[in-house]
């Protein structure tokens, strides 16, 4: 122990270090630190944020398949995989399998999503009571360096009977749309009378 202060001492000696220097020193890790910190957080916070879900528009009581970025950034070669034909009532089923599901979307910006109608409330029903599957998506995004990286966003659920035996009321735009409908009916009516 004695051989290795005298070697810290002979060290010093040589280079001689006082409070002043050692206070510069630790502020220049500091700002190191701190630099390295905000590019981190800076390089988060460009990253683009995908999700699958399933979503039911109460008009139409049909239910889409949605992926979405709600990242900060650019999603490129976004994939979804492992979602069961079965769950795709069949007559959409070409429309639905063949589209983005099977493709992929070439790119997805911030905000941005893609939507396809897998089934109704009516099908959904005949569904297990139960039925959660799942998808996997995965898509590319850029990296600090400026290379494009694949991620993957992980496996979502795909709820099928939360949306089931739900009270649902017409929207206003519903609505309107059926009185739109009654007054053309009606003024058919009244240009055909003599």
């Amino acid at each position: 122990m004695e051989k290795f202060v005298s070697a810290i001492a002979a060290a010093f000696d040589i280079f001689p270090v006082d409070g002043s220097d050692i206070a510069g020193f630790v502020a220049a890790l500091a700002a190191v630190a701190g630099s390295i910190v905000s590019l981190k957080l800076y390089l988060e916070s460009k990253k683009p944020d995908v999700v699958a879900y399933l979503e039911c528009d109460p008009d139409k009581m049909a239910i889409s398949l949605v992926v979405r970025n709600f990242g900060n950034g650019i999603a490129k070669d976004v994939r979804v995989q492992n979602l069961s034909p079965s769950l795709v009532k069949p007559e959409f089923r070409d429309v639905a399998m063949n589209g983005f599901v099977s493709k992929g979307v070439p790119m997805l910006i911030p905000g941005g999503s893609r939507r396809t109608i897998v089934c109704d409330t009516g099908y959904a029903k005949t569904l297990d009571d139960e039925a959660v599957e799942s998808v996997s998506v995965s898509y590319k995004r850029k990296t600090a360096f400026g290379r494009w990286k694949t991620e993957e966003a992980g496996d979502f659920d795909l709820d099928f009977y939360s949306f089931l035996n739900a009270v649902r009321a017409e929207s206003d735009i519903h609505q309107m749309k059926k009185s739109i409908e009654s007054i053309a009916k009606s003024l058919k009516a009244i240009s055909r009378t003599p």
